[in-house]
């Protein structure tokens, strides 16, 4: 991706089903699809489905001989269901975007979309890192009001969504900018403390297609916090509270030797050109304080923000959530594809792997 020019649409590939969530289904064209009583086939491709197909009804070959359905377009059994929010000072070393594509000619992905390309005939899908994952939202619930926590550490932090400004949709979850709709945390999150208190390091990823890049606030992308004015760390995308700085993505996190908002934010600055398009955003801070963050698997900024995690809020105040802020809101205008939370600094090979990964 291109941050502040033109790109062409993303596109998703798939070589099996469970990489297009719990409700779809990997066509042998590489694409997903998911249920549609409407069309024919009772199945219709999702909207990052490449060509001509996005959105379009899935057509069964039939054989002319025999007048049965080619058994290698992989029917679905039709009865499967679907699983049912201050101010802003940046650090130094802030870069504007002018680029933020990287390619890799081993992986056999599309670098400008930051997608896994893979077929049904190709070879298996390439791993995400685990070691140190301890929240993982996938975002591929495709309804309901809970969004689960898949991390391979127990006990899970599941989310629960309010307000009317969400909606399921192809690929993730759609936040609409609603100050009242915000999914949050209700239960225990002594995991994340116990094992970010160990390390003094973190890694906040996420895909994420915001609709505007440059709102107030800065609207928040994940964020483990009290209100407004205090927190242990946001990823956030927009413009500071009262709009005058640029739009950016912009990374909080509290130690030691910073105030308990988190600030100042570690920033990359957004063109508008850069709204609606599909970013891998990688915040990592490692245990000797050295700052960076990734677009697509590009360090378009490298800081260092001193001291350890000993002064975050253990005491159950400050929750953990998506898409807006517990009081004086910061909706999120755009979709969520996936967010994760390593309690270690993730290296630029494996920023580079999720990336190939895709979601």
């Amino acid at each position: 991706m291109v941050l502040g020019s033109g790109c062409s649409p993303s596109v998703f590939q798939c070589a099996e089903d469970t990489q297009c969530g719990s409700a779809g289904f990997c066509e042998v064209s590489g694409f997903c699809s998911f249920l549609d009583e409407t069309c024919p086939s009772g199945r219709r491709y999702g909207a990052f489905a490449g060509g001509t197909l996005g959105d379009s009804c899935v057509v069964l070959e039939v054989d002319a001989s025999s007048g049965e359905v080619d058994e290698t377009t992989s029917i679905p059994d039709l009865e499967r269901t679907s699983s049912s929010s201050s101010g802003d000072t940046t650090s130094t070393g802030v870069v504007p975007v002018s680029g933020g594509s990287s390619s890799s000619s081993e992986s056999g992905n599309d670098s400008s979309t930051g997608i896994a390309e893979s077929s049904g005939t190709g070879p298996p899908p390439i791993q995400r890192i685990e070691d140190g994952l301890v929240v993982f939202y996938r975002l591929d619930e495709s309804d309901g009001a809970t969004v689960h926590d898949t991390a391979p550490q127990d006990p899970p932090i599941d989310l629960t969504l309010s307000g009317a400004g969400f909606e399921w949709v192809t690929g993730g979850l759609r936040f609409s900018g609603d100050d009242d709709t915000i999914a949050e945390s209700t239960t225990s999150i002594t995991k994340l403390n116990a094992a970010c208190a160990d390390t003094n390091a973190i890694t906040l990823e996420s895909w994420v297609t915001p609709v505007s890049v440059g709102t107030a606030g800065p609207p928040r992308i994940v964020t483990y916090s009290e209100d407004s004015g205090s927190r242990n760390f946001s990823l956030m995308v927009g413009s500071n509270v009262t709009g005058e700085q640029p739009a950016a993505f912009r990374g909080r996190l509290r130690t030691d030797s910073v105030v308990p908002n988190g600030t100042p934010s570690t920033v990359v600055e957004l063109e508008p050109a850069a709204k609606e398009q599909l970013a891998h955003v990688v915040y990592v801070r490692e245990a000797n304080g050295d700052e960076r963050m990734f677009v697509d698997t590009t360090v378009e900024v490298e800081t260092t923000r001193v001291g350890d995690f000993a002064v975050w809020d253990t005491t159950g105040v400050m929750r953990l959530a998506l898409g807006n802020e517990f009081t004086d809101p910061r909706p999120l205008d755009g979709t969520l594809h996936l967010v994760a939370v390593y309690c270690r600094a993730l290296a630029p090979d494996e920023v580079q792997q999720n990336f190939d990964a895709g979601f």
